[in-house]
């Protein structure tokens, strides 16, 4: 029965591993183009933002079928409820990732009052990101500590970068619909970040049984 349960759990977890490569293809793709005033892997990413979608259907139904099948006790069932809180988080970044795309289409980096500031932002999520699907991966507390302790930056360049955009608009320039939606780009990067710092803190629940 044990046994079972453990070759459960480990097929749980190799799909979430295939959801969160996914998530990070996507994102990646979208930076790319938002930093580069491209929209070449528009396509791409909503064919990955719907395979997402539908693994994270297949994952919650697994992780519901075996609560129900196996019944796990206190530690295990803490186990696949730290995986379902991850899913969802990484589904949502999948989502961003998209919406990103879209508004690349009527904006990009070149409208940014401070492009150094809003590439600085890019690169940092996509550290916390890959620093996240590691420590999942390599069930590592030392990188899970490393991404939630980058979160702090990410929300620093958020208000530096709305107060920048603030002053831009104030000085009454033409362009102000897509430096607008610069704003809604760095606040959808402070969201991945936010959810690239659950995954790491629900990845040290599920290693210590302590939530951040």
């Amino acid at each position: 029965m044990r046994r079972r349960f453990e070759e459960d759990l480990l097929k749980l977890k190799y799909k979430l591993a295939e959801m969160a490569e996914m998530c990070h293809e996507a994102l990646d793709f979208a930076i790319d183009d938002f930093l580069n005033a491209t929209t070449n892997n528009h396509s791409q990413i909503l064919e990955i933002e719907e395979k997402i979608n539908r693994l994270e259907q297949e994952i919650e139904n697994d992780c519901i079928r075996f609560i129900i099948q196996q019944q796990p006790v206190a530690k295990d069932l803490r186990n696949v409820s730290s995986l379902l809180k991850m899913i969802t988080d990484i589904e949502r970044i999948g989502d961003q990732a998209c919406d990103i795309s879209n508004l690349t289409k009527i904006t990009n980096l070149n409208y940014a009052p401070d492009k150094e500031a809003m590439t600085e932002m890019a690169n940092i999520v996509k550290e916390m990101l890959d620093k996240a699907i590691r420590s999942v991966r390599e069930r590592s507390l030392n990188l899970a500590k490393e991404v939630i302790d980058l979160d702090e930056k990410v929300d620093t360049l958020y208000l530096d970068i709305k107060r920048d955009i603030i002053e831009y608009i104030k000085n009454e320039h033409h362009d102000e619909e897509e430096v607008i939606d610069i704003l809604i780009v760095a606040k959808y990067f402070e969201r991945i970040a936010d959810h690239s710092t659950n995954i790491a803190e629900w990845i040290t629940f599920y290693l210590t049984g302590h939530h951040e």
